[in-house]
């Protein structure tokens, strides 16, 4: 029997001879994860939406027991002996380990960032788990309960199957519409089967001939053989299939007699392929500067025998990153012939020119058709304006006018002293104006000009000064005093006199002298 878990909270029982649905199991919960017991007669349920695991009786097809687990349980697995059961926890980033006797958790192993999935090899030694956000498949030490190995795999792993001779893990990858084939060995992905949309549960046949896969999207199972990583057939199931663990139930155990006959397949040899989007976003920049607009588009690959190369145009610079790493080229290494969807930032250099500027980036990989990506800027020229003289002049005069020049299209001004009889700020030139001086002292305005171009390329700033002196007051001296005639005997001065001299408006010191008298 091959059991389903729907979103529509229910369960598939289907007969995989007839690949025809026979019942029905209804839930109170999103049945998750889904594990038979090697005699068939227990089958165990992750509730999604809770942190429980239900115990079915297949024969009666009622729930006979619950275990309290992490947060968000989905995936899970037995060990071949069906002594230990592996749950995860998806919210709590961890496994939980479950003593079947007792029904009670004895372990908890901490792995990567929401984990969906596991498998238990058919030796029991390892168990391997599907990390969806870290894209990694975690290899477990089942006898320390320690992680010795991660396997990077496709976009979102969903769910992972381990095949019974122990040499292969396939696993969903739910994003990439793909099952990544592994080599236990090495710890490599040989191999990338595409099948339904959105593909979640994955479970291998005992014989290691069929693997089957739930396609959440598609609302239908898709049946690989194993011995080609073909899908040979499709079957309709309920709302939104999950089926996430082993979900197909053991043997009868009547066996016949076995006999022996060789296959030999030979390989397909892929075709390196590069795929690559068209460019977004809106671009333009400034001259003499890196655009601060960026330009993306995604590059994919598979089949490949080398990492794919990707050269910018001239006036163009390339980055993995949106605010860092540009350069003129860059470097997609493929990991078993495949490069996944992968982002490509793209902005116009420091060097480009003023005007619409355009090319294509070009993307080679050794065996695989080039793929070009037309890109397109339009650089805006920096706006200059000419230098401006000072004014000095006094209060109650009339200004000069002031008439920008230069290549902007306009001119933005500020005064820092509006009192001088100029406003505060303005665009374009600035008109005559009467000073204004109300004070003893000289006042000083300093005007700074920016050149624009109706973008968001602003020139480089001038400035200059208006200074405002005050009305001159006239000059005026002042002497009192009432002297005495002075008299004294010849070669003997006089006795001393006194007066005072004050003055007003004055830009000199006072000088005193001596007129002679004429007699």
């Amino acid at each position: 029997m091959l059991y389903v878990g729907n979103l529509s909270q229910n369960i598939s029982v289907i007969n995989t001879l007839t690949n025809q649905v026979i019942a029905t199991i209804p839930r109170n919960d999103h049945p998750g994860g889904l594990a038979i017991s090697p005699d068939g007669s227990l089958l165990y349920v992750t509730n999604s939406y809770g942190t429980t695991v239900s115990v079915i009786n297949t024969a009666t097809n009622t729930e006979v027991s619950t275990i309290t687990v992490g947060a968000y349980p989905d995936g899970l697995t037995l060990s071949p002996d069906g002594s230990r059961l592996y749950v995860v926890n998806s919210n709590s980033n961890n496994i939980s380990v479950i003593n079947t006797t007792s029904r009670s958790v004895v372990s908890t192993i901490v792995v990567g960032q929401f984990p969906e999935e596991i498998s238990s090899s058919a030796d029991g030694s390892k168990v391997y788990v599907a990390n969806s956000e870290s894209n990694i498949v975690t290899v477990i030490n089942s006898a320390t309960n320690l992680v010795i190995a991660t396997i990077p795999v496709g976009t979102f792993p969903m769910s992972l199957s381990v095949s019974p001779d122990n040499s292969r893990i396939y696993v969903t990858n739910m994003i990439a519409n793909t099952v990544s084939v592994i080599d236990a060995a090495t710890n490599s992905v040989i191999n990338t089967i595409p099948v339904g949309r959105s593909p979640m549960g994955l479970s291998v046949s005992a014989d290691n001939s069929t693997a089957y896969v739930t396609n959440f999207a598609d609302n239908n199972v898709s049946v690989i053989n194993t011995a080609t990583n073909m899908v040979t057939a499709t079957i309709a199931v309920g709302l939104t299939p999950t089926g996430i663990g082993n979900f197909i139930s053991g043997t009868t155990g009547c066996t016949g007699s076995s006999t022996t006959f060789t296959i030999t397949v030979n390989p397909t040899i892929a075709t390196p392929t590069i795929s690559a989007s068209t460019v977004t976003g809106n671009i333009t920049g400034c001259e003499g500067t890196a655009s601060s607009d960026i330009h993306q588009f995604t590059v994919s690959g598979s089949g490949l025998t080398a990492n794919i190369t990707a050269t910018a145009p001239l006036n163009f610079e390339i980055s993995l990153n949106a605010t860092t790493g540009f350069s003129s080229n860059l470097t997609l290494t493929q990991i078993n012939g495949v490069v996944n969807s992968t982002i490509v930032y793209v902005r116009a250099a420091a060097t480009a020119p003023t005007g619409s500027i355009s090319g294509n980036v070009d993307l080679t990989s050794a065996g695989a058709t080039n793929q070009t990506v037309v890109v397109s800027y339009t650089i805006d020229a920096i706006p200059s304006i000419d230098a401006v003289n000072s004014q000095t002049l006094t209060t109650g005069a009339t200004t000069s006018p002031v008439n920008f020049s230069g290549t902007a299209a306009t001119y933005n001004w500020v005064n820092d002293t509006p009192g001088i009889g100029l406003a505060a700020s303005g665009t374009g030139d600035i008109p005559s104006f009467t000073a204004v001086n109300n004070t003893a002292s000289s006042i000083t305005a300093t005007i700074t000009v920016t050149p624009l171009n109706n973008t968001s390329c602003n020139g480089t700033p001038i400035i200059f000064t208006i200074t405002v002196n005050p009305t001159p007051r006239p000059s005026t001296l002042t002497a009192t005093a009432n002297l005495s005639p002075l008299a004294t005997i010849y070669g003997t001065p006089s006795p001393a006199e006194s007066f005072t001299v004050s003055g007003t408006n004055i830009t000199d010191g006072i000088t005193i002298s001596i007129s002679p008298i004429s007699r």
